[in-house]
This record gives structure tokens, sequence and C-alpha cells, in this order.
């Protein structure tokens, strides 16, 4: 064998291994953006069944959908969050109060919408581990609802936020060159 033919050769290696590198390069994007694709799906089906849950619940602790008459917004919470359910519990006046003020999300009890503020599950959906879903409950303007209130009104925005460090490529959102995590929200309102 030559010269020019142990050239061929390395030169023939050399283009059969860049083409592998570059066909095993496209199977991972692919199988990266399958994945990618199929969490933002999940992300869905998880923010979809954690609203339901919680549209299922009453307006505000206050008031109850039985309710024959409307309530006053005064009458509405003022604390938007879990209540940690304490019979026992005197206030400073010395009159027993059914809610505790210090409250803690492993022993509250969630019987209505806003006692899932500040709220926040991991999950696991399709086989996917990894995703966080965190929750903001806020009341909001009678006259735009998407703008948050400063008083207590009879519309609460309900918003959770899918995040997956895994799955979610990072992206530059804002054109400024910084890659950011991806999150992914999700909202509805409830009515009194």
């Amino acid at each position: 064998m030559g010269f020019g033919q142990t050239m061929l050769t390395a030169a023939f290696l050399v283009l059969v291994t860049v083409a592998a590198m570059n066909a095993n390069r496209m199977i991972v994007e692919r199988d990266v953006s399958y994945y990618e694709q199929e969490a933002y799906q999940q992300s869905a089906v998880l923010a979809n069944a954690l609203l339901t849950e919680i549209m299922t619940k009453r307006y505000d602790e206050y008031a109850t959908s039985s309710d024959s008459w409307y309530a006053n917004t005064s009458d509405f919470s003022t604390t938007l969050g879990p209540f940690a359910w304490e019979a026992s519990y005197v206030n400073p006046g010395g009159t027993a109060d059914r809610w505790n003020p210090y409250r803690s999300i492993t022993t509250s009890y969630f019987n209505d919408v806003d006692d899932y503020n500040g709220y926040k599950r991991t999950a696991t959906s399709g086989g996917l581990p990894g995703f966080l879903l965190t929750v903001e409950v806020y009341y909001v303007s009678t006259s735009n609802l998407e703008l948050p209130s400063v008083s207590r009104t009879y519309y609460k925005r309900i918003v959770v936020t899918v995040t997956n460090t895994t799955y979610f490529r990072k992206r530059d959102r804002d054109g400024d060159g910084v890659e950011e995590d991806v999150e992914l929200t999700f909202s509805t309102i409830k009515a009194y």
C-alpha cells in the first residue's frame, strides 16, 4: 500500500468519524427536543389539574356558595394563604379564635381558594420528574381583571407557575444575552 492510498484511507476514516458524530448529534438533539415538548405538554396537564382542584374550593372562608346574599367585600379574608385549624387558640384579646395566625403549609386545611396562596408542589407526569408548581392568589381589580387590587374584590386571580430545570432549556427571553430558566404560567379567575 502506497503513501497515497494511506492518505485516502485516513481521509475516509476522518469523514466517516465526522459523519457518525453529526448523526449522533442530530439524534441527541431530536431526543432533547422531544422531551422538552413532552415536558411542556405535561406541565399544562399538571397546571390544569391543580387549577381545577383549586376552582372546586369556595371563594372565601367567610363566604359560602350557598349564601343567598352577596357578602360585602370587607367581609372577605385580608390574609391570603393557608390557615391551620386550631380550635384551642386564644388570641391576645382573650377570646377563642378558630384560626391560628401561625400558619404552616403542612398542617393547613385548604378549604377555600386563597388558602393555596404560596402553595408549592413537586410532581412527576408522563414519566418526567422534576416539575415544580407554585401558586399565587390575589384580588384583582373589578374594572381590569389583569391588574392586582390593593383592596378586596369579588374576583381572585389564581396563577400557577410551572418550572422544570431538567427538561425546560434556558432561554434568552429579553434579548440581553443572558439565558434564564423557563417558567410557564397558567391562570384563571375565581368570582364570588
